[in-house]
């Protein structure tokens, strides 16, 4: 992963497609300011660090619809569950859907063409431990960006890494580093290069109640931005969440909610989130997501 650092970072602001995989997939991610690279054992960590699927408690499966701006959605769908002894394996899905739109010409009449864009992508995701303490995940990833009548393809995957520094029945510290988007030549268009972003973070957990996550980002069309968030469980069943983003054209303040049933179900256990963004002057970006354990 060293060695393909430098090849990651090296391209203009604005120079890249697939904008729409920039977004964040994840409602508890999205509360706690899109920190989420030191994250383990959490089905959404197949959008932000692969690797934090090993030791998934039992199946998952996740559904965020986000409404973000201008009228555009965005949907996530994922899947996870052990695999044998040592793996663990997940599917992902994402959508993004741009509103119909009549064309206006320069001269500002009407052609007639309605205007219209879905992009999607499809993930294939593996995780385990390779080394005491230490586990490895990769995704492999199929991007379709369409827009009236262009349509691009590309198969990139992400490589990550979590390391367990310290760990008790109640408090711990982890770390993750995870190269995302990486692609060869013959799999990506290179007039419509996809947003490689290289991530490290940490995330601290106390009591069990209270947890404080922290990354760092590096886009290969955007300078350095960075993530922080924290959580605190109220009778491990309602979770408080806020963070912030540093670096960001529009976004900044995240806050959120969760709301976990594992008092009140035995077999499965179902979790509610739900997620507030500040996107400035703009609007807010709302998003309710539903997590099932089973």
């Amino acid at each position: 992963m060293l060695f393909i650092i430098n090849l990651a970072l090296s391209a203009s602001p604005g120079e890249t497609g697939y904008n729409y995989i920039k977004l964040d997939s994840g409602n508890r991610a999205i509360a706690m300011g899109g920190a989420y690279a030191g994250v383990s054992e959490d089905i959404i960590s197949l959008y932000y660090n692969p690797a934090g699927l090993a030791h998934l408690a039992g199946r998952q499966f996740y559904f965020l619809y986000r409404s973000w701006l201008f009228g555009t959605d965005y949907m996530t769908l994922a899947y996870s569950q052990k695999f044998n002894e040592y793996f663990y394996f997940g599917l992902g899905f994402l959508y993004f859907s741009l509103p119909e739109v009549n064309h206006i010409d320069y001269l500002g009449v009407e052609t007639g063409q309605v205007l219209s864009g879905n992009d999607y992508t499809f993930i294939v995701s593996l995780a385990g431990d390779v080394f005491e303490k230490i586990r490895l995940g990769i995704n492999f990833k199929l991007l379709n960006e369409a827009f009236v009548n262009t349509e691009n393809h590309s198969i990139v995957f992400d490589i990550g890494l979590l390391r367990e520094f310290y760990s008790t029945p109640s408090d711990s510290i982890t770390a993750g580093l995870v190269l995302q988007n990486w692609n060869t030549k013959f799999s990506v268009d290179p007039d419509n290069p996809v947003p490689v972003n290289l991530k490290l973070g940490a995330e601290y957990t106390a009591y069990k109640d209270f947890t404080l996550n922290f990354d760092i980002n590096k886009q290969i069309d955007l300078g350095l931005r960075y993530n922080i968030g924290a959580e605190y469980k109220i009778m491990n069943m309602v979770a408080l969440r806020a963070g912030y983003k540093i670096g960001y054209d529009l976004e900044s303040f995240t806050f959120g909610l969760g709301f976990d049933s594992h008092n009140l179900y035995k077999k499965a256990i179902f979790t509610v989130d739900y997620s507030l963004t500040s996107l400035d002057f703009l609007s807010q970006s709302q998003n309710i997501s539903l997590k099932i354990r089973f």
